[in-house]
């Protein structure tokens, strides 16, 4: 299988049951100790290539019984060490996905943190990462997301963590409403985000990390969870900064009645659906059940149905690029970008429907095209220019579902004041994945520096890959900014820089081909730009 979606195709690390308390937490001399004392209990960690290494710490109470499909629950705690030496399982997912490998080890039981850290005594930024996977697959614990080269690198704490997926993470239906103070439903996966930013918040600086210089970093759907929260009042403050890869622009999460329509859709293929008592129905239902129902029709370019964070009007009152817009987010700095040929991953995948070389209309589905709309791209962006159609659905996917929007952020942050970056990688990995391009999630091997099983590294040019990329993320997570070395300036209106983070990338001059002014003038990306009321 090839994987290239935001997961890579390495195995998971290994998982198990604990042993519980064994190891001596004594002092190392004029080092921290493997034994820190977090807010929740003591817990020991392990001696790894330099640095402290604590995995599947957890940070809430496991979302079973009457906690599933509520709101995180902070975790009671513990009096006895808890030997952190072991990932815990991974979140409920289906096996049998196009997307990624599967995690044999699965239990709901799974809301846990990861932490590398340093040995000596001074603070260090800190990079906390949120996993990919179009909310339905992934684990922080992936080996492919060990941060032992990035934090060694860097010189800086790195934190891994996983949240719920699928309906588990999401569902949103009345039913629930009542439940909640707020009257909130679903966005239970983003709350479980919230809970683990507010756990490092409290516990990194036993760990030698800075909490007032923690980053929030993520690709994919873990892009897209960053943007949330910054359109969410309620995660202000716990971060510093913000890097978004291959996020849709801060246009991301879905409207209530994409997720609130699909919710009901997904209860209908339930034994629940007639329930007097839908809550508690479905609280009793085996997650396999509960799995097998989330096979709804897709509906994006995903393959999958609107399954992800939603403007529920409580906890993310509007899309986040509104509020960004309106100078509401805090004043961070953030970077932003996409990979050169994101859409490329899911063609190959056939995710992305099939068509014949004559066949433009293949087009309609993928953007979500009126009949006027797509009259008006084939006007524009006719077929001849390009050698087939999946060259065109590959080039105009990319612009229109990531590189444009990002364009539009870009824009709209650095006007309503924030310090911007973006960025387009180009690099491609050796082995399989550099066949076919800088596709979707090949920026997530150089981040961590890590192989996998679908694109080994084998050349100079990685190395030099890996080298900027870490450099580049570790110095913005201490500084909020990149030194004159990096070639990497804000992006502003009158020196709109885009950083090609490619071999021998410089600043480029023409950023796509000039396709996302075409789309821009020709009104083509609508639901993003008029709605903040910037439409370049």
């Amino acid at each position: 299988m090839l994987c290239v979606f935001a997961l890579g195709c390495s195995p998971s690390d290994e998982t198990g049951d604990r042993v519980g308390p064994g190891l001596d937490g004594g002092e190392m001399t004029q080092e921290r100790g493997l034994r820190v004392e977090t807010n929740l209990g003591p817990v020991i960690g392990t001696d790894e290539n330099g640095l402290r290494v604590f995995r599947g710490m957890p940070y809430a109470q496991a979302p079973v019984g009457d906690l599933r499909f509520r709101p995180p629950v902070g975790h009671a705690g513990w009096d006895e060490d808890f030997v952190a030496d072991i990932h815990s399982a991974a979140c409920p997912q289906q096996l049998d996905n196009a997307i990624a490998p599967p995690e044999p080890n699965q239990s709901e039981d799974c809301l846990s943190i990861n932490v590398w850290a340093h040995k000596d005594a001074e603070l260090k930024p800190v990079l906390v990462w949120v996993h990919g996977g179009g909310f339905l697959v992934g684990n922080g614990g992936r080996s492919m997301y060990d941060s032992a080269k990035l934090a060694n690198r860097g010189d800086v704490v790195v934190v891994t963590f996983n949240y719920r997926l699928g309906m588990l993470g999401f569902l949103a239906l009345d039913a629930f409403r009542s439940e909640n103070e707020a009257g909130a439903t679903g966005n239970y996966a983003i709350l479980d985000q919230r809970l683990a930013f507010e756990w490092v918040r409290d516990n990194i600086e036993a760990f030698g990390g800075d909490p007032n210089q923690v980053t929030i970093f993520g690709q994919s759907a873990g892009a897209i969870s960053v943007c949330t929260h910054l359109g969410m009042p309620g995660s202000d403050g716990l971060y510093h900064g913000a890097i978004i890869q291959s996020g849709t622009g801060c246009w991301g999460p879905w409207l209530p009645s994409q997720v609130e329509d699909d919710s009901r859709a997904y209860l209908e293929a339930t034994e629940c659906a007639e329930s007097d008592d839908v809550p508690a129905c479905l609280r009793a239902l085996s997650v396999d059940t509960l799995l097998e129902a989330q096979r709804l029709p897709a509906k994006n370019i995903l393959g999958q149905a609107n399954i992800g964070p939603y403007v529920d009007g409580v906890n993310l009152p509007a899309q986040p690029l509104q509020r960004l817009a309106a100078g509401a987010v805090p004043r961070v700095p953030m970077i932003i970008g996409s990979t050169a040929l994101e859409v490329a991953a899911f063609t190959l995948l056939r995710l992305v429907p099939a068509a014949t070389p004559e066949d433009y209309d293949a087009l309609r589905g993928l953007l979500s095209l009126s009949d006027e709309d797509q009259a008006r791209l084939k006007e524009v962006f006719p077929l001849e220019g390009y050698a087939n159609v999946k060259e065109l659905i590959d080039e105009l996917g990319t612009d229109f579902y990531f590189s444009c929007p990002n364009l539009l952020m870009a824009r709209v942050g650095t006007r309503a004041g924030y310090s911007m970056r973006q960025y387009e990688f180009g690099y491609t990995p050796g082995g399989v994945l550099g066949v076919f391009g800088a596709l979707h999630s090949t920026d997530e091997f150089y981040i961590f520096g890590n192989e996998s099983e679908s694109g080994g590294f084998s050349t100079e040019l990685d190395e030099q890959g890996i080298a900027y990329l870490q450099d580049a993320w570790t110095q913005f997570a201490r500084n909020g900014a990149l030194d004159m070395a990096m070639n990497w300036p804000e992006f502003t209106d009158d020196n709109p820089s885009i950083r090609a983070i490619e071999p021998d990338g410089e600043l480029i001059d023409n950023f796509r081909g000039g396709r996302c002014e075409l789309l821009f003038e020709a009104g083509l990306l609508p639901q993003r730009a008029a709605q903040v009321d910037l439409m370049p």
